[in-house]
């Protein structure tokens, strides 16, 4: 699958579960800058959050504190990893 249908299939999970997809590509992006993985596995893993109910975790969370902390303290979580 090409990565435009990917970031599609990425940011209708993001509507149909009201998750914001600046937070998803703040993630995304994360996931390419600091860790160093292509786009394709960085999209393919954060779809992969909404199949495990981690995202609705991070979402929950967020909607009870502040959303940019919120993903900050995320990715500090995948640096500690």
């Amino acid at each position: 699958m090409e990565t435009e249908e990917l970031r599609k299939k990425l940011y209708d999970l993001c509507e149909k579960t009201e998750t914001s997809k600046k937070g998803i590509d703040m993630l995304v992006n994360y996931y390419i800058n600091s860790l160093g993985w292509d786009e394709k596995q960085s999209l393919t893993y954060a779809m992969g959050l909404f199949k495990n109910d981690v995202i609705d975790e991070i979402v929950l969370y967020s909607r009870e504190h502040n959303h940019e902390k919120v993903i900050g303290e995320v990715m500090d979580f995948y640096d500690a990893l």
